[in-house]
């Protein structure tokens, strides 16, 4: 992908079901994860590396401008 628009553009390829929910098989595991927007001049997230196993719920909380909905 070139840039954010293009990751925008993207039709997601799953759906929520009847409760609102995404279902996955399994737990989401990432690793030393950074992005920085197009034309910024630092990392909007920098190192971030979390494990949710399935059937777990999270709350990010952290002061505004943090990167909250980057990550999400």
């Amino acid at each position: 992908m070139e840039n954010y628009r293009d990751l925008s553009d993207q039709k997601p390829k799953i759906s929520p079901n009847e409760n609102g929910m995404i279902p996955h098989h399994g737990d989401i595991d990432l690793r030393d994860i950074s992005f920085r927007y197009d034309g910024g001049d630092s990392d909007t997230l920098r190192d971030i590396s979390m494990k949710i196993k399935k059937g777990e719920r999270i709350t990010l909380v952290r002061h505004n401008n943090a990167g909250k909905t980057t990550l999400v």
